[in-house]
């Protein structure tokens, strides 16, 4: 769209509410300075359970916009292989469908975490392994692009005993911000 007067800056705004479901929306245009500082995220003040996000950026008029492209997924957490409901809107930066499953070993526990959602096509087919001292974590994506469409179950990868050669320093310390890392551990061949 043509922005006028003292709008110099296109505006991207998402919301998402938690209300049983989780709730979307979003919209895009045109902003006024005193809405935007260039190329910064703006934060707004929003009651509890929701998540706004802004982000405020200038184009030139000689910059070929093409229109996003658009489609509508599923989202849902910790769900078996199939997730119905209702949809959402993708933003136009998130083009696919995604499933994504984790596989998490900590502490005696072996818990799995099915998670679909909007994403971006370079997130398809994202496999591999975390590993520390004491914590495992295995990931695998799988996408499709058409509206509602439902991503095939991913397999999630083996970890191998056999060593690759490298020796990584390795720590897992729960709820802090300091990892001092003074365990070597070997890392494996996925």
């Amino acid at each position: 769209m043509a922005c006028t007067g003292e709008e110099k800056y296109c505006l991207k705004y998402q919301k998402m509410v938690m209300m049983g479901t989780l709730l979307s929306s979003i919209s895009s245009g045109c902003a006024s300075e005193n809405i935007c500082k260039e190329n910064r995220n703006l934060t707004l003040l929003t009651p509890p359970r929701s998540l706004e996000t802004s982000e405020c950026f200038t184009v030139s008029s000689n910059t070929d916009l093409k229109p996003g492209h658009f489609i509508w997924c599923h989202i849902c957490h910790d769900v078996p292989e199939h997730c119905r409901g209702q949809s959402f809107l993708c933003p136009p930066s998130e083009d696919v469908c995604l499933f994504e499953r984790m596989r998490i070993i900590y502490d005696g526990r072996d818990e799995f975490e099915n998670t679909r959602r909007c994403g971006k096509s370079s997130e398809c087919s994202r496999t591999g392994t975390i590993r520390s001292s004491t914590k495992v974590i295995m990931i695998n994506t799988t996408c499709c692009d058409r509206n509602e469409c439902q991503p095939p179950l991913p397999a999630l990868p083996i970890i191998s005993d056999e060593e690759n050669g490298l020796i990584c320093p390795a720590c897992f310390v729960p709820n802090s911000d300091r990892c001092l890392g003074r365990n070597n551990l070997k890392c494996t061949v996925l």
